[in-house]
């Protein structure tokens, strides 16, 4: 399962120690890292990769203003997918 950390920028964590903290986790998805910064919070994340393997899964997922993190796992993925596409809606990922 995948494992992510948030801070606020206004905490007293620096980079370094944000980092170190991440990379302590990093059991929890040993396949990639990332760190995103927002005007209000730090993201980091690690990822185990199983479903969507390539970089367009990644998270945190940006759109627009909007930042996403998810952890778990959506069981019925292809099934809610297949809803909303009738519905008009449109995804960049093949993860669940």
């Amino acid at each position: 399962m995948c494992g992510f950390l948030i801070c606020s920028k206004d905490s007293t964590i620096n980079d370094s120690a944000f980092n170190m903290a991440l990379d302590l986790q990093r059991h929890r998805g040993p396949d990639s890292k990332k760190v995103i910064n927002t005007s209000d919070i730090r993201i980091g994340f690690n990822r185990l990769s199983i479903i969507d393997p390539l970089e367009r899964s990644m998270q945190p997922i940006v759109h627009g203003n909007l930042t996403m993190v998810m952890n778990g796992e959506l069981y019925n993925y292809k099934y809610l997918r297949k809803k909303l596409e009738k519905r008009g809606y449109s995804f960049r990922t093949d993860g669940d």
